[in-house]
């Protein structure tokens, strides 16, 4: 990917830390602090190395059991005996968390079946301070039931830009152009396109929050604090950034993986409304003016959101918006802006009718 004109790690930079969230690895081990010290290190912040940390421990089974019963009982429908005698059905009331409205759901596969994923963004690229173009993107995904099956992935720079900083007229003269169209596709089992044959075989890849297989997303916890904890001994210690944007890339990115199981995604919302300064608004439009919930944190440089449909759990758009004069934008400038659909096809290459 180019460069991106927000102050952001390199995807290197997250695919090393990330990598380093596994269920199987000793979080209060040396390990993890060498990803924190290389993190730090990429981001410009000085190491600090804090006490070793008291291991946590789950909560008990039985208190699950009730707080799930609790959950049952709030979601029934009531029957009330009215003075006729007869029972009245009284719906449960809408719950008033906007987080809670969310209702995220699975689609299976048949066999032969692939889940389709087409996504397109505009994003920023600066090829110096003084020129920032944004163009658009789109991305095909055609993903099997069994990962380790071939996927197929279409990507098309579509050569349409539009200049956010500068003169065009003088970028041009300068040979700051923005890109052309460009039609690439990728075929490889397990997604695994850029697998080299002399250093690893495809789907061998270490799975990380950046790049997740199956059996790492079942290994993930689905408790929400838990979750965040993980998160944070990652960014724990990058004071040059709002820890809240730094804990929020990590999820959101994390959640654009359009193969996270339903019940991992909604332990992600639930952890990213714990953030302190996060914000949640619903009826949002995406990129395509499909509405949904966003989830936002402000840093220094751009408000970041992204915007889940209620009705499956699915991230269908992200959005960057400027919120000061910083990097020459005025505060509104949309830096990044995206739409995402999902459907299951018959076929890899097939596309869903309408």
């Amino acid at each position: 990917m180019p460069d991106n004109v927000r102050e952001m790690w390199s995807d290197d930079q997250l695919d090393a830390a990330l990598a380093a969230l596994r269920s199987d690895v000793d979080t209060e081990s040396q390990s993890l602090r060498g990803v924190r010290a290389e993190l730090l290190a990429a981001a410009g912040a000085a190491e600090r190395i804090p006490p070793d940390p008291a291991p946590r421990t789950r909560r008990r089974w039985a208190i699950a059991a009730a707080a799930a019963a609790a959950v049952i009982v709030v979601a029934s429908v009531v029957a009330v005996v009215g003075r006729s005698g007869e029972p009245t059905i009284t719906e449960p009331a809408e719950p008033s968390d906007p987080v809670d409205r969310i209702h995220a759901t699975d689609v299976p596969l048949r066999p032969g079946q692939f889940r389709y994923i087409n996504e397109r963004q505009w994003y920023s690229t600066a090829f110096d301070s003084k020129y920032v173009w944004k163009s658009e993107y789109k991305y095909e995904i055609w993903a099997p039931a069994q990962e380790r099956q071939m996927w197929m992935e279409r990507r098309e720079t579509t050569g349409r830009s539009v200049l956010l900083s500068g003169s065009e007229k003088q970028a041009v003269a300068e040979g700051m152009v923005p890109p052309e169209r460009t039609v690439e596709t990728f075929r490889a089992p397990c997604g695994d396109y850029f697998a080299k044959a002399d250093d690893r075989r495809q789907c061998e890849f270490i799975p990380s929050l950046r790049h997740p297989n199956q059996e790492f997303m079942a290994s993930l916890t689905r408790d929400p604090d838990e979750l965040l904890a993980m998160v944070r001994e990652i960014t724990a210690g990058a004071e040059k950034f709002n820890p809240d944007s730094l804990d929020f890339q990590i999820l959101a990115g994390f959640l654009r993986e359009r193969t996270v199981p339903a019940d991992l995604r909604m332990a992600c919302y639930r952890a990213l409304a714990k953030l302190r300064t996060i914000e949640i608004t619903e009826n949002v439009p995406n990129l395509d003016g499909r509405r949904g919930t966003s989830f936002a944190v402000r840093d220094e440089v751009a408000r970041r959101e992204i915007i889940v449909d209620p009705g499956t759990g699915q991230v269908i758009g992200e959005r960057d918006t400027s919120v000061g004069e910083k990097e020459g934008f005025r505060p509104g400038t949309v830096l990044a802006d995206s739409s995402l659909e999902t459907a299951v096809v018959d076929r890899m290459g097939a596309r869903p009718a309408g």
